[in-house]
């Protein structure tokens, strides 16, 4: 593992932690166990992203405003800087960690020098697929291999 890789997963750790306040957790704890299961770990893949959906859609933090409800009736966090991805307004904590702060990395290394900008489009990613990011080093070292191109030291 990077040094990158271990400070990003650090910070989303403490960012969870600052976010995710007391109120929060209980919140999520009553979610869990209206829907019958003792951690996250326990929902099936398949059911997932539709109890994540159902978090989301019944809790507003302080860091969230409210957009025209004409126009789409839904909130946005403060913070979001790309309006529109996939994942607007889902938490850190829905992700997978290792997934997230290996999208991070790649995003940072690939697209932009914004750590929150990387991080929404990681999660943009991994709301389409959980594991994006398993499979696109995965397509990218068959790839390499399949084009007789070695690794860069």
């Amino acid at each position: 593992m990077s040094k990158l890789f271990e400070d990003i997963v650090g910070g989303l750790e403490k960012e969870a932690g600052e976010k995710d306040g007391p109120e929060y957790k209980a919140y999520f704890q009553k979610k869990l166990s209206e829907a019958g299961y003792a951690t996250v770990a326990n929902i099936p893949e398949a059911k997932k992203k539709a109890f994540f959906d159902s978090v989301d859609k019944g809790w507003k933090s302080d860091d969230e405003e409210k957009v025209d409800a004409k126009k789409d009736n839904k909130f946005i966090k403060k913070a979001e800087q790309l309006i529109g991805g996939k994942a607007d307004g889902k938490a850190n904590t829905a992700f997978d960690p290792k997934q997230l702060a290996e999208g991070i990395e790649a995003e940072l290394d690939e697209h932009t020098n914004s750590f929150d900008k990387a991080k929404e489009i990681a999660k943009d990613h991994l709301t389409e697929l959980p594991d994006y990011y398993e499979r696109l080093e995965e397509m990218e070292e068959e790839g390499k291999e399949e084009l007789g191109i070695k690794e860069e030291d």
